[in-house]
């Protein structure tokens, strides 16, 4: 699975993988986090309305592919 846009947002939101994943709570580790973003894992439902919630994104959005950065190719 390609990298997801979740780093983007939440960064945006100020918030590191530590703070993301105690606000969703739920059990979640940074780690899992860190599968979310890199796009090796997706989240459980319950986890990406949780997302949701704390980012202000639909979860559509924050899973979305990454563009893939062409510059120098």
């Amino acid at each position: 699975m390609p990298r997801t846009m979740l780093r983007k947002y939440r960064k945006a939101a100020g918030l590191s993988q530590v703070q993301l994943a105690a606000a969703i709570g739920e059990g979640v580790d940074p780690s899992t986090v860190s599968y979310w973003e890199s796009g090796d894992r997706c989240p459980r439902f319950v986890h990406a309305m949780a997302l949701e919630d704390v980012l202000g994104v639909a979860a559509t959005r924050l899973l979305a592919p990454a563009p893939v950065n062409v510059e120098g190719a």
